[in-house]
């Protein structure tokens, strides 16, 4: 399957590619004391925003640039479809008497304020189900990203 006819590719390599998108994961910092919630700087169109990303599934560790951006993409969408503070910590399980998260909840608004008017409507792309359950267009750019990791160590081995 040549996946880059994929719309879900196309429209995510789309804004990846228009708007010169980067995500720089940290290793070393997370919110809330919360692993899958790893730190990021994530850069659109020369602008830079500290974030958090879920993570939950350990794909930001593959560094694809399209899936990354799924997971960008994901995150925003989450904090607009919460109706608040309370429910948005209850779904990601943070304590919401946490200083470092309820900060974070607040930049996340003004985040996806700015990135909407650079975007227009955000929209993850991807279906939640398909990422969740790994299947779909996340499992073929997961393919495609453990077959890219695994050249590498190929090639050092070389």
């Amino acid at each position: 399957m040549n996946i880059s006819n994929l719309p879900e590719i196309i429209a995510l390599n789309k804004i990846y590619s228009e708007y010169n998108v980067s995500i720089r994961v940290s290793k070393d910092e997370c919110l809330g004391g919360n692993l899958d919630y790893p730190a990021a700087v994530f850069t659109i169109k020369e602008k830079s925003f500290n974030m958090y990303i879920n993570d939950e599934l350990s794909d930001l560790q593959y560094q694809n640039p399209l899936l990354n951006l799924y997971l960008v993409l994901r995150e925003l969408d989450y904090f607009s479809e919460s109706p608040d503070v309370t429910e948005w910590c209850m779904e990601n399980g943070f304590d919401e008497s946490n200083d470092q998260v309820l900060g974070y909840y607040r930049d996340l608004g003004s985040i996806y304020r700015v990135v909407e008017k650079i975007i227009g409507k955000i929209n993850p792309i991807i279906s939640d189900y398909d990422y969740e359950m790994g299947s779909g267009v996340a499992c073929e750019l997961r393919k495609i990203t453990k077959l890219m990791a695994n050249k590498k160590r190929l090639s050092l081995l070389i």
